[in-house]
């Protein structure tokens, strides 16, 4: 009699455990379905070359104030550039290409517009000093040189040199306020006029909109 008055409350204790481990799991939340971006690409969602860029890990253009980003709906100012929105980074590259004296084109300045990502330094001066910091924007590059830092209207300019030990190219970063958006990029030294270049780049970077 003993072991059975013993083994009952012990079932009953097991079986309660048991009943209130389940509800927990029915209880747990689950995560919500991120809502798909709005509008349209000008070309399919590919990867791009984004091997060397950095994400931020809080993005959204908070720092600037404002709604998300529809970064897909972007209409990129410039002309002859070969555009690619990347869906997972959500982050648009443009190239313009060039025939070469040794046969075929090579891409000589490569753009990237990016949402304002709120670990960014706002301010000019600060985000002109984040740039000569190793891996800022991308893995294994730095800024070592700055070279002018210009406000206008709707925005701010930087250029300068971008170094990743191998290659050195004339750099430029584009901040449109408004737009709550960073376009950036360089140019190569194969391009024919580095200057000519890197000026229609940044032209083509403030003439964007959304």
């Amino acid at each position: 009699m003993r072991i059975a008055t013993t083994i009952i409350p012990l079932l009953a204790l097991t079986t309660a455990f048991a009943c209130s481990k389940d509800d927990k799991k029915e209880k747990a939340p689950t995560s919500a379905a991120k809502p798909s971006g709005e509008g349209t690409p000008t070309t399919p969602t590919t990867s791009g070359d984004n091997s060397a860029k950095k994400v931020g890990l809080d993005t959204g253009g908070k720092s600037l104030g404002g709604d998300p980003v529809k970064l897909s709906a972007l209409k990129f100012g410039g002309s002859g550039f070969e555009g690619e929105f990347n869906e997972a980074l959500d982050s648009w590259t443009f190239e313009k290409w060039e025939p070469q004296k040794g046969g075929g084109n090579e891409n000589v300045v490569r753009i990237y517009v990016d949402e304002w990502d709120s670990e960014w330094p706002a301010d000019m001066e600060a985000f002109a000093t984040k740039l000569g910091e190793p891996d800022f924007l991308d893995f294994g590059s730095k800024w070592p040189t700055i070279a002018t830092k210009t406000a206008f209207e709707g925005g701010w300019l930087i250029t300068g040199e971008t170094s990743d030990d191998e290659d050195t190219e004339k750099a430029f970063a584009v901040q449109l306020t408004k737009l709550r958006i960073l376009c950036r990029g360089s140019v190569k030294a194969t391009a024919k006029d580095i200057e000519a270049t890197r000026t229609e780049a940044i032209e083509a970077c403030k003439a964007s909109t959304l």
